[in-house]
C-alpha cells in the first residue's frame, strides 16, 4: 500500500543529496561575506533545500495516513513498522538534519550586510622627466611630456596642490586626443562592476497554468530581455519558482548554458495553450451555482465572466453549445 510513497521517498532522497552537494560547493567557493549576486545564488539553493525538506515531511505524513486508513490490523501493524523503520533510518535522519542545518546557515548568512565596495582613485602615471617652463611672470608652469605624443598634443593645466592661483602648474598632454582636440585630465575611479539584477517585486510562480502568462510577461520585461549575464537570469528565475514549477526544473545545474533550456521547459509546460484552455474549462464547470443572495450571485457572475473572457482571449468561441 505504501509502495508508491517509498518510491517517491527514494527519489526525494536522491535529489536532496545532489542539492546538498551543490550547497557544499557554493560554501567552499564563497567563504567570506556574500555580495548581491552570491546571495541570489544562495537564495535559489535555499528554496530548493526547503522544498526537499517539505517533501520528506509530506511523504511521511502521507504514509501515516495510509497506516490510519488500513483496516486489516496485521497489515496496519506491518505498515507502521515500515514507517517507523523509514523514519528511524540513519540515511533519512542524516539527510533531514543536513537540510535543516543548511537552511539555518543560509538564513543566518543572508542577514549579514553586503560589503561596501570602495572605488579606489586611479593615479595618473606620467613617465619621463619634468621640465619647467615659464609662460609669463605671474603664472609659471611645468610641462610634463608623455611618451608617444607630439608637442602639438592638446594639454591641460593642472594647479599644483597647496599653492595659490599664481603658483606653478603642471601642463599634461591629454591621452587619446588628436592634435586639434582638447580635453581635461581628471582623477578617475576603478571601472564599475557589471550591471546586476535588482530586487524584483514579482510574485513567485508555483505552477498554476492561469498565472503563467502574467508571471512570464513581467519576468520577460524585467530580466529576460535585459543584457544581464545568463547565469544571473537563471538564478533570478529559479528564485521566483516554487512547488510544481520548481520541481519541473530542479535537476538543472545553475549555469549560464542551462538558462535557455530551463526557460524552454517552463514555457512548453506552463505556456501550453491546450493545457491552459483545459484548466479554464475545468474551472468554469466547477463554479457552483449561486445560492440566491445578491452578493453570491454577483460573485458567481463575475467568476463566470472572467473565465469566459480569458477563453475568448485564447481564441475560443464562447458562444458554442459546449460552453452553454
Amino acid at each position: 500500500m505504501s509502495g508508491s510513497i517509498r518510491t517517491a521517498l527514494g527519489t526525494t532522497r536522491r535529489y536532496a543529496k545532489q542539492h546538498l552537494e551543490r550547497y557544499d560547493k557554493l560554501e567552499v567557493q564563497h567563504p567570506g561575506a556574500w555580495d548581491l549576486v552570491t546571495k541570489s545564488s544562495f537564495k535559489t539553493t535555499l528554496d530548493v533545500l526547503k522544498n526537499d525538506l517539505a517533501k520528506f515531511q509530506k511523504h511521511f505524513n502521507k504514509w501515516k495516513q495510509v497506516v490510519v486508513e488500513t483496516v486489516d490490523e496485521i497489515e496496519r501493524a506491518a505498515e507502521q513498522d515500515r514507517l517507523d523503520a523509514a523514519m528511524d533510518c540513519e540515511e533519512n535522519y542524516d539527510l533531514i538534519d543536513a537540510l535543516e542545518n543548511a537552511i539555518f546557515t543560509i538564513n543566518n548568512r543572508m542577514e549579514v550586510p553586503v560589503p561596501v565596495q570602495v572605488q579606489t582613485p586611479i593615479a595618473l602615471m606620467v613617465p619621463g622627466p619634468v621640465q619647467a617652463q615659464t609662460s609669463n611672470a605671474s603664472s609659471p608652469q611645468v610641462t610634463v611630456p608623455l611618451q608617444g605624443h607630439t608637442s602639438h598634443s592638446p594639454q591641460v593645466t593642472v594647479p599644483v596642490q597647496g599653492h595659490t592661483s599664481h603658483s606653478p602648474q603642471v601642463t599634461v598632454p591629454v591621452l587619446g586626443q588628436t592634435s586639434q582636440s582638447s580635453g581635461m585630465v581628471a582623477y578617475g575611479t576603478a571601472p564599475s562592476p557589471p550591471a546586476r539584477i535588482p530586487a524584483l517585486d514579482i510574485p513567485k510562480f508555483s505552477g498554476d497554468y492561469l498565472k503563467w502568462s502574467s508571471f512570464w510577461e513581467r519576468f520577460d520585461h524585467a530580466i529576460h530581455q535585459q543584457p544581464f549575464p545568463e547565469v544571473e537570469k537563471l538564478i533570478s528565475l529559479l528564485g521566483l519558482l516554487e512547488g510544481r514549477a520548481l520541481e519541473e526544473v530542479e535537476g538543472f545545474q545553475v549555469t549560464g548554458g542551462n538558462y535557455n533550456t530551463v526557460v524552454k521547459v517552463l514555457v512548453d509546460r506552463f505556456g501550453n495553450k491546450q493545457l491552459i484552455l483545459k484548466e479554464l474549462q475545468m474551472r468554469l464547470r466547477s463554479i457552483k451555482a449561486a445560492d440566491g443572495s445578491v452578493e453570491n450571485l454577483r460573485s458567481t457572475v463575475n467568476a463566470i465572466n472572467n473565465i469566459c473572457l480569458q477563453l475568448k482571449n485564447n481564441g475560443v468561441d464562447i458562444n458554442n453549445d459546449s460552453l452553454k
